[in-house]
């Protein structure tokens, strides 16, 4: 099997509910991956775009977690966590 090189791009748009109706969304998702995929074409070397996927996903998020970022790429492995150090809840 080949290695193959693949760019990844994420993109989070935070919608308000209320006002944003389904079809926005998809129209938006549509335009979005078209100019994506426009820009690629016109920034990479002819033919080399073997493939293009996309995926979309509506989630309902009730925390904003803070991206863990890792300056340099090092990753520091932390400290080891024993059983004991972890209160487990049981749910009633």
């Amino acid at each position: 099997m080949a290695t193959r090189k693949i760019l990844t791009i994420k993109l989070e748009i935070e919608v308000n509910e209320k006002v944003t109706r389904h079809s926005r969304i998809r129209d938006t998702y549509t335009e979005v991956v078209g100019a994506a995929i426009a820009a690629a074409r016109a920034q990479m070397p002819t033919d080399s775009i073997e493939q293009v996927t996309t995926q979309a996903r509506w989630e309902y998020r009730h925390w904003d977690p803070a991206p863990v970022v890792h300056p340099k790429g090092v990753f520091d492995e932390g400290e080891d966590f024993s059983d004991d150090d972890f209160v487990f809840e049981e749910e009633v």
